[in-house]
């Protein structure tokens, strides 16, 4: 995201400097929804999958208002993804971990693994799609990928085990 908000901020209507303080300002509230997430789910005792789907659902509706073009759509829509997309991964590995307490080096692996071929593959495919269909294609791309992955999460039997609090 980070690397096509400026530019799709430009696109979008705003000055390039507006376009760079929202990517800074995208930053602090990523960090500050982090932060807030991890307190909330340390005084949680399960429903971390379904809070991290939730958050990807919120992530979709931020990638959907970055499709519409329109200067203010832009800001709210990257505000939104930025806090929820880039919010969420520290309650995913606390998630992960506690699903799989016995093997959480594993687990966590694999999901880092996974999410680098993300980080690899998404730039080049995004920058393909906005060459080819503009912005607006690729936000609207990105929202279905996240939309499929909340709602991969949420109805995983994971999500399921996790709704409900261990008792140790």
């Amino acid at each position: 995201m980070q690397t096509f908000v400026v530019d799709s901020g430009v696109a979008a209507g705003l000055s390039p400097g507006s376009a760079g303080v929202l990517l800074s300002a995208g930053g602090v509230v990523a960090v500050m929804v982090r932060v807030g997430s991890g307190i909330r789910a340390d005084r949680r005792g399960g429903g971390h999958f379904y809070y991290v789907a939730r958050l990807l659902a919120l992530g979709t509706v931020g990638y959907t208002l970055l499709a519409m073009g329109r200067p203010e759509l832009h800001v709210i829509g990257a505000l939104l993804a930025y806090g929820s997309i880039w919010g969420m991964n520290g309650v995913l590995f606390l998630a992960i971990v506690r699903h799989k307490p016995r093997a959480p080096a594993a687990a966590s692996g694999s999901t880092i693994a996974v999410g680098s071929v993300g980080g690899f593959c998404g730039p080049p495919v995004f920058g393909f799609v906005v060459q080819t269909f503009g912005y607006p294609a690729a936000w609207l791309m990105t929202a279905a990928w996240a939309a499929i992955a909340a709602g991969a999460i949420a109805a995983s039997r994971a999500a399921r085990e996790d709704a409900v609090p261990r008792v140790s």
